[in-house]
């Protein structure tokens, strides 16, 4: 597991200033890699990278 963002790669992990609002991303990688994220071996989202996805 990794608490990279699947889109922009920033980190999530506690203390970065994104971990409140990350999203969790469920999927296998093959099915990530699929949808076109960067860093598709992470579980999560930044909500900034969400955001824009809507």
């Amino acid at each position: 597991m990794t608490d990279k963002c699947i889109h922009c790669g920033r980190k999530t992990n506690p203390g970065s200033g994104l971990f409140a609002n990350r999203v969790p991303v469920f999927g296998t990688l093959e099915e990530k890699m699929g949808d076109g994220f960067r860093y598709p071996e992470g579980e999560w989202i930044c909500r900034e990278c969400d955001a824009m996805r809507d």
